[in-house]
């Protein structure tokens, strides 16, 4: 793996943009998380990295992995914790809305 030091933010609980520096001027790139997510910590054995706090998002549904590392222990454990939590979100809403459209379509039957 080509690994570059970029800093990564969450916007929105959806969002998770990245930037070549802390400053936040260039704009890397964008990826959008989703329910079909998942996070994952990544043994050091498992890819060669320049951190040993290593973690994943992999994407069920686009079957894709992005690798990510942390500065600390402690900044691994807080980033997984955060992201699994928004995909919970992510997940919760879209059943919600599931539900509330499988409500809307048998109401329409009955009348």
């Amino acid at each position: 793996m080509n690994w570059k030091r970029r800093y990564f933010i969450l916007v929105d609980g959806v969002n998770f943009e990245y930037y070549t520096d802390t400053s936040r001027t260039v704009l890397k790139g964008k990826y959008c998380l989703s329910a079909c997510c998942e996070v994952k910590i990544v043994p050091r054995s498992s890819t060669s990295g320049p951190t040993e706090f290593l973690f994943s998002i992999e994407d069920k549904r686009l079957k894709t992995s992005n690798y990510l590392g942390a500065d600390t222990e402690e900044d691994r454990i807080q980033w997984i914790e955060m992201l699994k939590e928004n995909i919970n979100e992510l997940e919760q809403h879209r059943i919600s809305r599931l539900r509330k459209t499988e409500t809307e379509y048998d109401g329409s039957r009955i009348q």
